[in-house]
């Protein structure tokens, strides 16, 4: 390997300076430049066995935990974290109580009129529209010129 190659690996994902490798995503998909630059960047990891899935479905705790990591907020919330206001806590993954809680904060998410987050229902186009709309709101009203894309 040349000394400008850089190359890190974990259970999911080889990265070369120039090439991520998932099985399941040749360079052929459609979204493969996608998926590869927010592979990059951190945003999105692979599903282990070098697999990405990506016809999977996602829950809501997983598009939130997108979100946050690419707003680069995944290190914002306080430790230890404060218990999250749902009536559904004991069902939020553990992997992604931090990034629920960023979500809440800044108010990508709220709870429904049940008090629940349900992170592990599936998204449907209008959920997933309306955090997008919540985080263009936030980065608009709050972040404004501070935020660099």
């Amino acid at each position: 390997m040349s000394e400008d190659t850089r190359k890190t690996t974990n259970s999911s994902v080889t990265l070369d300076k120039e090439q991520v490798i998932y099985k399941d995503v040749p360079e052929t998909n459609e979204y493969y430049k996608y998926i590869m630059a927010l592979t990059e960047k951190g945003v999105v990891k692979g599903t282990g066995n070098s697999r990405f899935q990506p016809n999977a479905i996602i829950s809501r705790a997983e598009a939130v935990t997108m979100i946050i990591t690419a707003l680069g907020f995944e290190d914002k919330a306080p430790e230890p974290l404060p218990i999250l206001n749902f009536n559904d806590n004991s069902e939020i993954p553990k992997w992604s109580e931090k990034y629920i809680y960023m979500a809440n904060k800044i108010g990508l998410i709220n709870g429904d009129e049940y008090g629940n987050v349900m992170p592990t229902k599936a998204l449907t186009k209008a959920e997933i529209a309306t955090i997008t709309n919540n985080m263009v709101k936030y980065i608009i009203e709050e972040l404004g010129e501070e935020y660099i894309l």
